[in-house]
């Protein structure tokens, strides 16, 4: 069933570009190409997600951009579910909310909130290869690799929409590299 949502749902985002909401002033002043690997917006200036996350707690990876915050606080704020309307938006590279994954177990610890559709997330490029320790799985179904670019060993725990785990099926701990999100 996955299988034939992640060929349905590349083939309805190569028929046409599909419009995506900014995600913040920011953006329009985002670093050009080859300036950072993974630019992301902190508070008031740009990092390179791929060389750390200076003072950050967590961080959001959308398809409109990047954006850390200092606190779990204004994490929680700012990365809330978001409505989707209509069936263009559905068919879009984004999830109605996020798969959230936490270097802690029981939900703690650093956390990146993930929401990119229908891609292999390398999270090397976002300093947070193996080091999840549990997670929150959103409205989308998502599959967990041990190897970059989906490959290697494929999480055995329950990653469908909704799932949830304080910690890891045993000898998964700390070795998740890339993310699926269907």
């Amino acid at each position: 069933m996955k299988l034939h949502v992640r060929l349905l749902l590349a083939a309805t985002l190569l028929v046409g570009a599909v419009a995506v909401p900014d995600a913040s002033p920011a953006v329009a002043d985002q670093p050009g190409p080859g300036d950072m690997v993974t630019p992301a917006w902190l508070e008031d200036h740009w990092i390179d997600m791929a060389s750390g996350w200076e003072d950050a707690v967590a961080c959001s990876v959308e398809p409109t951009g990047n954006t850390c915050y200092r606190t779990m606080a204004a994490f929680n704020a700012a990365v809330a579910p978001t409505p989707v309307k209509g069936l263009v938006a559905l068919a879009a590279s984004y999830c109605g909310s996020q798969v959230r994954l936490f270097d802690g177990t029981s939900y703690t610890g650093t956390a990146i909130s993930l929401n990119i559709r229908g891609a292999n997330i390398n999270l090397s490029a976002y300093s947070f290869d193996n080091v999840t320790s549990s997670y929150k799985i959103g409205a989308c179904d998502s599959e967990f690799f041990m190897g970059a670019n989906g490959s290697g060993s494929l999480y055995p725990g329950n990653t469908d929409a909704g799932a949830q785990a304080s910690s890891m099926v045993t000898g998964w701990s700390n070795q998740v590299s890339s993310v699926y999100i269907f």
